[in-house]
Parts: structure tokens; sequence; C-alpha cells
């Protein structure tokens, strides 16, 4: 459990869901994880528990939940990482 909200898959992939489908030109797997992140803690933030229940995991290049499961997430519209 995390952010006071049990690990929903369904709630994850909802939101994954959402965030892409404001995204036109699509949007980095990376990229995916940051919005997911801001939005889950600024849920915690204003409401006290968060929309998923992910735990997020710092990495380098930003955090990445602790659950990560390609099953869970769409790979609809993603673009690749051209670093």
């Amino acid at each position: 459990m995390s952010g006071r909200r049990v690990f929903s898959p369904r709630r994850f992939r909802e939101l994954a869901v959402y965030v892409i489908s404001k995204c036109p030109d699509g949007i980095t797997v990376q990229q995916l994880w940051n919005v997911m992140f801001a939005i889950d803690f600024e849920a915690y933030r204003r409401l006290g528990r968060s929309i998923t229940g992910a735990a997020w995991i710092k990495t380098e290049y930003g955090v990445v939940p602790g659950k990560y499961s390609r099953k869970t997430t769409p790979d609809l519209r993603l673009r690749e990482n051209r670093a």
C-alpha cells in the first residue's frame, strides 16, 4: 500500500490511458511515469490518498512505479525515447 491506498491495476491503467489521451503527439514511457507520479502525488496532497496506490521509485531519469508491468500499462501512442 502506498499513498494510503492499496495498489489498483485498474486505476493505474485508467490513469495511464487518460494521460496518453491528452498527448496527441505521443509520450515516452518515462514521461508517462513522471506525469502519473505528479498526478498521484497531487491527489495525495489534496485528498489524503493517491489515485493508483502505486509505490513510486526514484531513478536517475525520473520515477518508475514499483509494481510496473507491461500488462498494466497500455502501449497506446507511446513514442520511442530518442535520446
